[in-house]
């Protein structure tokens, strides 16, 4: 095993939590009532498996191989040449509500999302009516040889605090 540069405690063999805390809000998302219609029941949620390509120029050294002779590891930062395509995340929700109804919540895998994408992707989703939004996010290296962000986002909707 290998103890992250921080020192504190990994989940994985190679994750490790790091940061002053997290900023929690607490919401109520609308259920649907039992019994209304079959797929009252039911949230729909869409997986949007972003970005479609991954290629070897997407991922970018950040500082040299360490302990090359035993276990050697390095770290890297993953910027992908195409950026989140809105346009066709628009068509794909809308397709999507023609199929299901509607679309509660969107999830995107890990780094999927630029940070700073996250506002407009938020914007759409809320024209869509989309309650929750999951997705990877990725944040840039600020200086050379400093790593890069790599979060979890939850976002919801705006209107559920006036719901409340």
């Amino acid at each position: 095993m290998i103890t992250p540069p921080t020192g504190r405690l990994a989940f994985s063999r190679y994750a490790c939590v790091q940061g002053p805390g997290i900023d929690a809000r607490w919401h109520k998302i609308p259920a649907r009532h039992r019994g209304t219609d079959l797929r009252s029941e039911y949230a729909n949620l869409l997986l949007l498996p972003w970005p479609l390509r991954v290629q070897a120029t997407d991922f970018h050294p950040v500082g040299p191989v360490l302990r090359q002779a035993k276990n050697p590891y390095g770290f890297f930062q993953f910027a992908p040449a195409e950026g989140l395509d809105l346009d066709l995340l628009d068509r794909v929700l809308v397709a999507a509500r023609q199929e299901s109804g509607s679309v509660d919540v969107v999830l995107l895998p890990e780094s999927a999302v630029a940070e700073d994408e996250i506002d407009d992707l938020e914007t759409l989703l809320d024209h869509h009516g989309v309650i929750q939004l999951v997705a990877g996010v990725r944040q840039p290296t600020r200086q050379p040889g400093q790593f890069s962000g790599n979060w979890l986002h939850m976002g919801f909707n705006p209107r559920l605090e006036e719901l409340e």
